[in-house]
């Protein structure tokens, strides 16, 4: 009983994470014949409280209503402290990490925070091994990956529709962020592929939930 349990919590968390609709249909399918009752109950639920690849890109890849769990690592050092220094290392603490750090990088003329720009470099550097083919008539494009032995990449090909903000890999319109296939579209046509990044990640609106 308790080894089926956690075959079939594996296999939910495994749907939940994931970013791409035709493998999250394919996992339910499995779920469906091995844990039918719970499958079942599954179904109850709307996938787009649940799944990554169902939520529109509403909680930009994050799979946690708990804000206090953004924060935890940052306070643990002070959790022991008395309630008073409690409050002041906690503002302290906020403080660096929000308006210090962020301010050292709006002046050093970075548009977004540090997690952010190394994604995007990342990204545009998968994307140079990406081959880009436009159809006009649909506004649509098709992305060939050119399969890369020493990253371990298998080519791949994703259609984009850049209006949409949608990729067939999931990642664009999951996290809001140009993925590898959107940024190698985006060079193909000579746009500028900061266009496609959600404002959240903007560090000056950032640092305007905090300028008070």
């Amino acid at each position: 009983m308790c080894s089926t349990l956690i075959v079939f919590i594996s296999l939910s968390f495994a749907v939940r994470y994931e970013i791409r609709k035709p493998q999250i249909k394919a996992k339910l399918l499995t779920m469906q014949s091995e844990f039918p009752r719970a499958a079942n109950w599954l179904d109850q639920i709307p996938k787009s409280k649940w799944t990554r690849a169902c939520d529109e890109g509403k909680q930009y890849g994050h799979m946690t209503i708990n804000l206090v769990k953004c924060i935890n690592s940052i306070l643990k050092g002070a959790r022991t402290l008395p309630i008073t220094a409690l409050v002041n290392e906690t503002f302290n603490k906020i403080n660096d990490s929000f308006v210090t750090k962020d301010m050292n990088m709006i002046n050093t003329g970075h548009m977004y925070f540090e997690e952010v720009y190394v994604m995007m470099q990342e990204n545009w550097h998968i994307s140079t091994l990406h081959y880009v083919q436009m159809y006009w008539e649909i506004r649509e494009f098709e992305v060939q990956e050119i399969a890369n032995m020493w990253l371990g990449r298998r080519a791949m090909t994703c259609t984009i529709k850049l209006n949409e903000w949608w990729c067939g890999c999931g990642e664009f319109q999951t996290l809001r962020i140009p993925c590898s296939h959107a940024i190698a579209t985006c060079t193909s046509c000579k746009l500028n592929y900061d266009d496609f990044v959600d404002p959240v990640y903007k560090l000056e609106n950032i640092y305007k939930v905090y300028q008070h």
